[in-house]
C-alpha cells in the first residue's frame, strides 16, 4: 500500500509478456476485496479494467484477479488506457 500513498496508484495486472503472470495477480477473497473495501470507503477507486473488484463473483477461495487501486482520476486513466490498448489488439 506504500505505492498508493506515494504515487497515487497501485496496479497489478496479468501480462502476456510474463510467463509467471499467475504469481503477479492478487487473491480476490483475502487480498483484493479488503483493499478495495478500504480504498472505496476513503474516496479512492478500485477496479480491474471494466468492473469493480467488489462486484466480481467469487468462484473459488484462491481465485486471483488483476487490480487497479488508488486515486479516482489515476485509476480511470489506467482503465481507459487498458481499454484503448485492448481495442487496438486484433482478436
Amino acid at each position: 500500500m506504500t505505492e498508493v500513498i506515494t504515487l497515487g496508484q497501485f496496479s497489478i495486472e496479468k501480462q502476456a509478456d510474463f510467463p509467471c503472470a499467475k504469481g503477479e495477480l492478487l487473491r480476490l477473497v483475502y487480498e483484493c476485496n479488503p483493499m478495495a473495501f478500504l480504498a472505496e470507503r476513503t474516496g479512492g477507486k478500485v477496479g480491474k479494467g471494466a468492473e469493480r473488484i467488489l462486484e466480481i463473483a467469487i468462484t473459488s477461495l484462491h481465485q486471483r484477479s488483476p487490480i487497479f487501486i488508488g486515486l479516482k482520476l489515476m485509476v480511470e486513466k489506467a482503465e481507459n488506457l487498458l481499454l484503448t490498448a485492448n481495442a487496438l489488439i486484433p482478436a
